[in-house]
């Protein structure tokens, strides 16, 4: 029986094993959490191990990081002064205070255009309706 997996698909799944991989070496365990955690922009292993560790997260999408991040435990810990831990505190606040903010955000552009068709000046209004994300 053969795969469904296209070749490309095939080679993103090893690249994000081999990221996966070279990370866990890094952090020293092979915790998502963790890894997610670093990846975002946390810059002490220390933090992320303790904070994983002491709320149970589970979360490998970024998204529910960013939800993990918003939830009352992790808002109430991270009020108590000396958590994750006294030496990783000051990485800890400034990354939860940069990424609990983080929300995404409808935004509408509207341009209106001159232009003259068949001698006529018309107006032309056109709307663009996107989302964008400050994350």
């Amino acid at each position: 029986m053969g795969s469904n997996c296209s070749d490309e698909d095939k080679d993103r799944t090893a690249e994000q094993i081999k990221g996966h991989a070279a990370m866990a070496a890094e952090v020293g365990g092979a915790n998502l959490s963790v890894i997610k955690l670093l990846r975002a922009g946390l810059n002490s292993r220390e933090a992320a191990i303790t904070a994983v560790t002491a709320t149970e997260a589970a979360f490998i999408a970024y998204k529910e990081m960013l939800e993990w991040l918003r939830s009352d435990l992790v808002e109430l810990m991270s009020k108590i002064e000396d958590w994750p831990t006294k030496k990783s505190l000051p990485a800890w606040l400034q990354f939860f205070n940069t990424k609990k903010g983080n929300r995404l955000k409808l935004t509408c552009q509207t341009q209106v255009a001159q232009m003259v068709m068949h001698g006529q000046s018309v107006q032309c209004r056109s709307q663009d309706a996107g989302i964008s994300s400050n994350i």
